[in-house]
């Protein structure tokens, strides 16, 4: 504007002021004072439409801004009040038609919103409605922290809240308007390390490469301002030329090898991302087998998630070789992370070693994983460090060692408790410099800290730390399976079925060492002695008539129990038939079955169910159970499926392998 009068004074002093050229000037310096006029009356008429507009958009923006209890009786001092800034001008041109607003929305994230409006050329009046409507709606998608919303009554519960449980209460409103975006359902408990340990690696993979390049890119920068600025000389005399070739080649060769590290690192994290993506994949088959019910497909699936399991289990266990087997055979590479796991166990396979070199680099690479966790892990490293400079009598590198990190990290926890500890733990490793072997002082708290049982205690804490950065189950998802559906089988009756299975274990092993004692039969003795491969079988007389009323002829006569008895290879024969036999029907009744049941809760079964081993079928009134002479119980149904499958019409029991007519079949009563 200064410019333009500037120019228009230029041009009136080129004219001399004669009476020639009076007209001239004269109206020239009205259509001047004319021109200032209209600018000023057409900036107050905009002030006065943008104040009108202000007043008619009040009640609306009294409605949407209620909730800071303003009680300012203008438009403007309302907004200003909740923490906005509303600002308006004119530009003064098209006959002042022009009306420009901006709004800028300060946050708590900072975020400012510049909303443009503008009135059409002959036009005084702006459509409040439709503008309002646009500027709401710009808020929203800006993600302003200012909430417009229509519940008084929640809003206020809202703001009665604490800071920290406002924080709690966003979080959870932007995962469910994120999953209710993304049409996300929520991934079933079993399946949540499948997914979460992908999108960690690809996060830890982009926070290195980031960090990486942040750091080789600043030096890069400061080598080259360097080449510019040599002890403040001339620009023609700073460097040799030669020398200065030498530095470019090097900062050049220098910015390749960087090229082609973030190379690698964008490749690493877009395999991590595909395989993010195959097990999404993966987990929305899975669903639509179960909405399908395609008998075929969900067993496919079933095993595919059995083999699963039990890789994660031997890789947990430290059997990687056999993990890698088990993928392989299966083709389930993409859902098993064995590399996740070699890294695990070449940290503890080092701290079994007494070497910590390996988890403190892991633990620097995880630092904002560790440090949201709270975690205590590279505190008790570097403690331990401290520790072995005290026991290799160095102390002047163990103080160095403890002013450079105990220290700091001890301060680092947000909570008081947890400081105060470290701190503690920290004085007691200060005090044992003040003796020559603490290992051997005498007192319990120093001899405690020089302990060899620490190595054991890091190797248990990293392995626990690693489990909750990668969100990996502990205890594995093999037992979580098993327990929750051995919960269900576990009874009483089961209960007491264990106990009479070991009290005949150690019945029969007495036997054994009671027959060498007697000089014996060494095969019987062996055999009974609980050595061979029963360990998980169940010998029960459920019915001792059954052995009373035993026909005298079956032992004299030629049976195929009697050819495996005096055959040379009865032993072994024999071993394999009773382990093949007598395995038991319910799971929870075995001897590992009985390991894993400990500490698990009764299942509810107020009523038996009892299911056929033959038929799978329920056995109820219309396909009532039937017990043989040996004490196995069938169905009705699945005992005319054995007299169908024999040629003699005879019942071939399919545990035991007795056979029986259908005459000594008895129905059994379910009180």
């Amino acid at each position: 504007m200064l410019s333009a009068w500037t120019h228009l004074l230029n041009f009136y002093s080129a004219f001399p002021f004669t009476a020639d050229y009076f007209y001239v000037e004269a109206g020239s310096w009205s259509l001047g004072i004319l021109f200032v006029a209209i600018y000023f009356i057409g900036k107050w008429q905009n002030r006065r439409i943008a104040d009108q507009w202000l007043e008619e958009a009040e009640p609306l923006f009294r409605t949407q801004f209620s909730y800071t209890g303003s009680s300012v009786e203008n438009g403007m001092g309302l907004i200003e009040e909740s923490k906005s800034n509303y600002k308006y001008f004119c530009t003064g041109r098209r006959f002042l038609t022009r009306f420009v607003a901006d709004l800028e929305v300060l946050s708590s994230e900072n975020n400012v919103l510049r909303v443009r409006f503008k009135l059409q050329a002959g036009s005084k009046k702006l459509d409040v409605e439709k503008a309002l409507q646009l500027v709401f709606t710009l808020i929203d998608a800006a993600g302003s922290s200012i909430k417009l919303s229509p519940n008084e009554k929640k809003q206020k519960e809202y703001e009665s809240l604490s800071y920290e449980e406002q924080q709690k209460v966003d979080a959870l409103n932007q995962k469910k308007a994120a999953r209710k975006r993304l049409g996300a359902r929520p991934t079933p408990r079993g399946f949540y390390p499948l997914v979460r340990v992908p999108f960690e690696k690809a996060s830890k993979a982009f926070r290195l490469y980031h960090k990486q390049m942040t750091r080789e890119l600043a030096q890069t920068t400061t080598q080259i301002e360097a080449l510019d600025d040599v002890d403040g000389q001339q620009p023609g005399h700073r460097m040799d030329v030669d020398a200065a070739i030498v530095k470019l080649n090097d900062l050049a060769q220098k910015l390749r090898d960087l090229k082609q590290s973030s190379k690698q690192n964008v490749q690493e994290q877009e395999n991590e991302l595909e395989s993010c993506t195959k097990r999404t994949h993966y987990l929305e088959t899975l669903e639509a087998t179960k909405i399908s019910g395609d008998a075929s497909t969900t067993g496919h699936h079933d095993r595919s998630i059995n083999d699963r399991l039990i890789a994660d289990y031997l890789l947990r266990q430290g059997h990687l070789e056999s993990a890698k087997i088990i993928q392989d055979t299966k083709e389930i590479g993409h859902l098993v992370d064995y590399d996740l796991h070699v890294e695990c166990q070449a940290v503890l396979l080092d701290l079994r070693s007494h070497n910590t070199v390996t988890a403190i680099a892991w633990c620097s690479q995880n630092g904002s994983r560790l440090r949201r966790l709270q975690s205590t892990l590279e505190f008790h490293l570097r403690l331990q460090e401290f520790i072995e400079f005290v026991r290799s009598h160095k102390p002047l590198e163990a103080v160095q060692y403890a002013r450079s990190f105990l220290t700091p990290l001890a301060m680092q926890h947000e909570q008081q408790t947890f400081r105060d500890a470290a701190i503690g733990e920290v004085q007691v490793a200060m005090a044992t410099l003040a003796f020559k072997t603490p290992e051997k002082c005498g007192i319990e708290a120093y001899e405690k800290v020089f302990s060899m049982d620490r190595w054991q205690t890091l190797v248990e804490l990293f392995r626990k730390t690693f489990y909750e950065v990668y969100g990996i189950h502990d205890p594995p998802s093999l037992c979580i399976a098993l327990h929750a559906g051995l919960s269900t089988l576990n009874t009483r009756t089961c209960h007491l079925t264990r106990d009479a299975n070991l009290k005949a274990r150690l019945a029969r092993r007495a036997e054994g060492r009671k027959n060498r004692r007697e000089g014996g039969d060494a095969e019987m003795s062996d055999e009974d002695d609980g050595s061979g491969d029963d360990s998980d079988e169940v010998w029960f007389k459920f019915s001792t008539s059954y052995e009373k009323n035993k026909k005298p002829k079956r032992e004299g006569e030629a049976s195929p129990d009697r050819s495996i008895k005096d055959s040379p290879n009865r032993k072994k024969r024999s071993k394999h038939s009773r382990a093949d036999s007598c395995v038991p029907i319910c799971p929870a009744c075995s001897e590992v079955g009985s390991q894993l049941c400990s500490g698990l809760p009764f299942a509810y079964h107020p009523h038996s169910r009892l299911v056929c081993r033959v038929t799978q079928s329920v056995m109820d009134e219309h396909n009532p159970p039937l017990v043989l002479p040996n004490g196995r119980v069938y169905s009705k149904r699945g005992i005319d499926l054995l007299v169908q499958r024999s040629t003699d019409g005879m019942i071939k029991c399919v545990d035991t392998h007795d056979v029986f007519a259908p005459a000594d079949v008895k129905p059994v009563y379910i009180l």
